[in-house]
């Protein structure tokens, strides 16, 4: 007996655990903010790693290295580093999209391991459907990635750069629940595509039919946006590759500085689009690249800044450029017709129509906002669109866009003949 008591032991030891059975809560939401801070940071160490040892490591101690590092994640969240003269608070699109990455990938990891039914669901064993993790799960994966965030500030200052410690808190929470949120929407939603749909069911109508329309006017702006910094890094290939040449960064250093700047290419994408707003962009307090005319300042020596137009009067042919906007509108309204058809009232259609064009341009105020902030000290201290003013006139011109194609489309013959479409 005593045999088949030790035997029945050992196999019980080998016998995997029950499907059902999940660690504690708090401690599972805990170490997802745990891995979705040290997986980003991660990230962003590794290249700043790499060029030290590539080039500096016998000037620069490895510890102002991490600290580097660690002041870059946290600008990339939207914390600004006091600097002597003013303070640095440009935040890479690419960065912060580094860092929600790793959030919503947390967050849905976080989800999984706490529904007891995820392995029976998985197989197609069950017919219940994902289940939300609880809310003290949610709320401790944001009090610990909160906490993380702001120990990195702590341990990240130094004279020459000082993040507060107070924004770092406050910024990480606010990443942390929004992005825990869409985490645990793709989880119970069965992926990531279809989080949209069931986050947009939650909003009201009218709301929620000019959602589409307004996505589909930022997408074609912001695009637009991008193909224009495309052509003119293209077309002003020869003074980017010449502050190459005077920065002297080597191989390891251009790659990491080329790495760099394509974190801000989703900024840059932003400014483009509100260039073709005719609102124009910052590059320093005092300066103004817009359609109509040109005028900068002494600027810094980043390469990719060497793309931009020469001072001065632009070419009457740049006032074209003001068309793009008003094609982002008429795209929408193509939706909004789809979307209604013809047998809705005119003024159902002028209605969504607006609704369309203010939820593009406040939408389009929010990217301005975080693509812009001081790229340094002094009159440096501002860069980037003016976002009310941006988001004001790109609503308008959706608007217009959008009524043209409506417009139109109730003006032809047989415009009532069409049902609508959802």
């Amino acid at each position: 007996m005593g045999g088949m008591t030790i035997l029945d032991r050992a196999a019980g030891a080998l016998r995997p655990p029950p499907s059902d059975v999940r660690p504690a809560t708090p401690t599972a939401a805990a170490l997802a903010a745990v891995q979705a801070a040290g997986g980003s940071l991660l990230v962003v160490l590794v290249p700043v790693v790499l060029t030290w040892l590539s080039a500096t490591a016998d000037r620069v101690p490895w510890t102002a290295v991490l600290r580097l590092g660690a002041d870059l994640w946290l600008l990339g969240q939207h914390v600004p580093l006091v600097v002597p003269g003013g303070q640095v608070s440009f935040a890479p699109l690419g960065l912060l999209a580094v860092t929600c990455a790793a959030l919503v990938s947390a967050s849905r990891r976080m989800a999984r391991v706490l529904d007891p039914l995820a392995d029976r669901i998985a197989a197609g064993a069950t017919r219940s459907g994902p289940a939300r993790p609880p809310l003290l799960a949610g709320a401790m994966f944001v009090a610990v990635y909160a906490a993380l965030s702001a120990l990195v500030a702590v341990a990240a200052g130094q004279p020459a750069a000082r993040p507060d410690p107070a924004r770092a808190a406050l910024t990480g929470a606010v990443l942390a629940a929004v992005c825990g949120l869409v985490g645990s929407a793709a989880y119970v939603a069965g992926g990531l595509r279809a989080v949209p749909a069931l986050l947009a069911a939650r909003v009201p109508e009218p709301l929620r039919g000019a959602l589409r329309p307004a996505a589909a006017a930022l997408a074609v702006q912001v695009g637009a946006g991008a193909l224009l910094v495309v052509a003119a890094l293209v077309a002003q290939r020869g003074g980017v590759a010449s502050l190459y040449g005077v920065l002297e960064t080597g191989v390891v250093g251009g790659a990491v500085l080329t790495l760099a700047q394509l974190t801000a290419l989703p900024n840059l994408a932003v400014w483009g689009g509100a260039f073709l707003t005719g609102t124009g962009f910052s590059v320093g307090r005092g300066t103004s690249v817009a359609p109509a005319a040109v005028s900068l300042g002494d600027l810094p020596a980043v390469p990719v800044l060497g793309a931009l137009p020469s001072p001065g009067p632009m070419p009457g042919a740049a006032l074209l450029f003001l068309l793009v906007p008003l094609l982002a509108g008429g795209a929408a309204g193509l939706l909004v017709v789809r979307r209604r058809g013809g047998d809705s009232g005119r003024w159902t259609a002028v209605l969504d129509t607006v609704l369309t064009g203010l939820l593009a341009g406040a939408g389009f105020g929010v990217l301005a906002w975080l693509s812009g902030g001081g790229i340094g000290p002094g009159r440096l201290g501002v860069a980037g669109p003016a976002p009310l003013v941006t988001g004001l006139v790109l609503a308008v011109e959706v608007t217009v866009g959008a009524l043209l194609v409506v417009g139109a489309r109730a003006a032809m013959p047989g415009s009532g003949a069409r049902p609508a479409r959802d």
